[in-house]
């Protein structure tokens, strides 16, 4: 995963990566293997665009898909769609494209 990452950095790219990545990100501080996850996205600059929970049961929530980007400094508008079409809620990112202002 490092080597992909310092490609798309060397290449100055912006980036969205995105998926159901199985890493539970709300508990980063209890389990090493999601430190290690977050801190390899976050040396090369890339950020998580959703924060919330993308799945929720009765006795459970779980931020498991996401969106990450290396594009800090455009407006993007990213999170859940709230519909019960499958057991985890869809995600969405907005970027705002200035050659359009």
């Amino acid at each position: 995963m490092q080597e992909i990452m310092t490609k798309i950095e060397n290449e100055n790219k912006l980036v969205f990566i995105m998926g159901d990545v199985r890493i539970y990100l709300l508990n980063y501080e209890n389990y090493t293997h999601t430190s290690d996850f977050l801190n390899t996205f976050f040396t090369n600059h890339l950020q998580p665009l959703v924060l919330q929970p993308t799945r929720v049961t009765d006795s459970t929530s779980t931020l498991i898909d996401n969106i990450f980007s290396n594009d800090v400094t455009s407006k993007v508008t990213s999170g859940n769609i709230l519909i019960q079409i499958s057991d985890h809620f869809p995600q969405f990112s907005i970027l705002k494209n200035s050659a359009l202002d």
